[in-house]
């Protein structure tokens, strides 16, 4: 059993394989007391599903959160203009359902630039 934050635990014995998923909880009551439960489910198009044995039984069911593309992030990237280098920040992020929008926030003012119609494509 490893705590990482209150509340959390370090789940063990993670296993993945053809579309099963197993991993063992152990948790640590206040009193010192200790339960350990067993999960056991499947994972199929995006979806989990499974069982949960032990000290504390029960069913779970999920859907995998979408991922973020690979563009989404805060880059600190140089604008080079007639020879010139101008560092600047450029913010992109998505919404939930994968849509990008970015900003570029002046270094000058406060004021930011809304950055419009943009597109992350990784095959470029």
């Amino acid at each position: 059993m490893c705590p990482l934050i209150q509340g959390l635990t370090k789940l063990e014995d993670v296993g993945y394989d053809g579309g099963h998923l197993s991993f063992t909880q152990t948790r640590q009551g206040p009193d010192g007391h200790t339960s350990e439960s067993r999960f056991t489910g499947t994972i199929d198009n995006r979806v989990l599903t499974g069982i949960i044995t032990g000290d504390q039984g029960g069913t779970i069911a999920g859907k995998q959160s979408p991922r973020m593309p690979e563009a989404v992030g805060r880059w600190d990237v140089k604008l080079i203009i007639v020879g010139r280098e101008h560092p600047r920040k450029l913010i992109i992020s998505a919404d939930a359902e994968g849509n990008l929008s970015a900003i570029w926030p002046s270094v000058a003012s406060t004021r930011q630039e809304i950055i419009s119609d943009v597109v992350f494509d990784s095959n470029i």
